[in-house]
């Protein structure tokens, strides 16, 4: 089967529950990060795979469709969610972007931060996790490493997953923090 291009994925109308407020309907082209963040041109896709005591890339490919984007969030929640936090997100990106040079490796580099409100940040980082996240996304989940590591590169490390039903919890709350809480700090 071949696989649609971005310009036929983005036509396409899709449906489902959005990740943010849980309501059933229409879903909006939602990038991530915001367009206007440094995700406007290619991307890289990597698609892990997992073989008995080995992690390791299956797949590498190259996107060019005008940034990463997902249809998780209904047009309500992309709306208020690039309205009221995104431009300080971005404000942030473009502050750091300045100074994210190879000159700068391994250099101390102070930044002033002005007219930006944290709590706006943080809010769009946990839109955009749970835009390309799911309650499930870590169910089952035994390991966790970076590409080309093994097990033993890692041993030692250990992370402890929440049960599934924590897990829902969990993703749930911070739906509802996102929704809930002024954004005025």
């Amino acid at each position: 089967m071949k696989k649609p291009t971005a310009t036929e994925t983005f036509r396409k109308k899709h449906y489902g529950r959005c990740r943010i407020c849980g309501r059933v309907g229409k879903f909006t082209k939602e990038h991530v990060p915001p367009q206007s963040a440094l995700n406007s041109g290619a991307f890289v896709v990597t698609k892990p795979e997992t073989k008995k005591g080995q992690n390791r890339i299956a797949k590498v490919s190259t996107e060019s469709s005008g940034g990463m984007v997902y249809f998780t969030l209904c047009e309500r929640c992309n709306n208020k969610t690039g309205r009221q936090f995104g431009a300080d997100y971005v404000e942030l990106i473009r502050l750091i972007e300045t100074h994210a040079c190879p000159s700068n490796v391994n250099q101390d580099v102070l930044l002033e931060f002005r007219d930006l409100h944290p709590l706006r940040i943080i809010k769009q980082v946990i839109s955009m996790f749970l835009s390309t996240s799911k309650p499930t996304s870590f169910i089952d989940y035994d390991f966790v490493s970076s590409p080309g590591k093994s097990k033993k590169d890692l041993e030692g490390i250990s992370i402890e997953f929440p049960a599934k039903d924590e897990q829902r919890r969990m993703y749930e709350d911070l739906g509802n923090y996102r929704l809930d809480t002024p954004t005025s700090v």
